[in-house]
């Protein structure tokens, strides 16, 4: 299997972002579920650097969230095939740094695609310190072998 790495400039991310983007096959889904202290994040847009991966491969993703209570602390991802209620394998969790104003893009966060080929998507979810979950957002990517 060849490895590769896809890698974005900070400048391309916020371009991005800051230019409305986002993929039509991402969509928000779910509501956010307050645990009774502050404010649920919510997820806003969450975005593959692309769509088409090959096993192997590692793709950078970004997040943007917003939560009014400045107290984001963990990221969830789970991998599915698109049409199965079974996760491909546990969530990955990422530590999220320290949140300094209510709208956050996370960038540059990397993962590893170690699946086999097909269609996919990935459920993203953010928890706060107060036990606080986002709505959870979904990205739908394919993996294919190299031509």
């Amino acid at each position: 299997m060849k490895k590769r790495c896809i890698v974005f400039m900070l400048f391309g991310a916020a371009l991005f972002f800051g230019c409305g983007g986002g993929s039509d096959s991402s969509s928000g889904s779910g509501e956010a579920t307050a645990a009774g202290n502050g404010t649920a994040p919510t997820i806003e847009d969450a975005v593959l650097s692309v769509d088409i991966l090959e096993p192997g491969d590692t793709v950078v993703f970004w997040v943007q969230a917003t939560d009014p209570d400045l107290d984001m602390q963990l990221l969830y991802t789970t991998p599915y095939y698109s049409d199965n209620e079974e996760p491909l394998r546990p969530s990955s969790v990422v530590n999220l740094s320290d949140q300094t104003s209510e709208t956050v893009i996370y960038y540059g966060l990397a993962l590893t695609m170690e699946e086999t080929p097909g269609d996919r998507r990935m459920e993203v979810q953010i928890r706060d310190d107060a036990g606080n979950l986002s709505n959870v957002f979904t990205i739908y990517y394919t993996v294919q072998w190299p031509n």
